[in-house]
């Protein structure tokens, strides 16, 4: 086991640590706290819905995007951090759909 890594401070002022990965709700968390990683949990059920409707039309682009946010949402909770593979995927999305 790695030691433990000091993740903040409590409200007393001593350290919390901890000694596991931090997934993507970890970075969430530490980004803005509870109020943000409820917000980012809202936002992401809301893209997830919204872009499922693209079984309905066959849209290649929601589909890839919607492939994308499974991606994150299934695979993001066993990494630490988002490796380079799903980042390089929205961008050229984001490319391919200005074409």
């Amino acid at each position: 086991m790695h030691e433990n890594r000091l993740l903040g401070y409590a409200s007393d002022g001593t350290g919390k640590f901890y000694n596991a990965f931090g997934s993507v709700l970890f970075s969430i968390y530490k980004d803005g706290g509870i109020p943000f990683t409820i917000i980012m949990g809202i936002l992401f059920g809301f893209l997830i819905a919204k872009f499922s409707h693209s079984f309905i039309s066959l849209n290649p682009y929601y589909l890839s995007l919607l492939a994308s946010l499974l991606y994150i949402g299934i695979f993001g909770i066993f990494k630490p951090v988002l490796s380079d593979e799903i980042l390089s995927t929205i961008l050229f999305l984001i490319i391919f759909w200005r074409l």
